[in-house]
């Protein structure tokens, strides 16, 4: 079998990613965001990101798993903006 990667988007997908999980870095934009939407469509799972990794690693250090925005913006080094933002997108993502 040879396999050929493709920007096509009419191509059907096969399968050959079924229920296999993938890890891709930088999958926001450019090559990383096309591989990853490839991979979706040929069934691929995938894991989080860094930046979510980095917050659920804060938060499941703290004590009861809670701690107030402005010590996880400082654990993280991170603009309130940006925390404020990013747990935004972690609570719509779909499960």
């Amino acid at each position: 079998m040879t396999l050929v990667m493709t920007n096509d988007s009419d191509t059907n997908p096969i399968g050959l990613l079924t229920n296999k999980i993938v890890f891709i870095t930088r999958a926001s934009r450019g090559i990383g965001a096309a591989a990853a939407r490839l991979f979706a469509r040929e069934g691929a799972r995938f894991g989080i990101s860094r930046a979510d990794y980095r917050v659920l690693a804060h938060l499941s250090e703290a004590p009861d798993a809670r701690l107030r925005s402005s010590a996880l913006t400082q654990l993280l080094r991170w603009e309130k903006s940006r925390l404020s933002q990013h747990l935004g997108r972690m609570e719509t993502r779909d499960s």
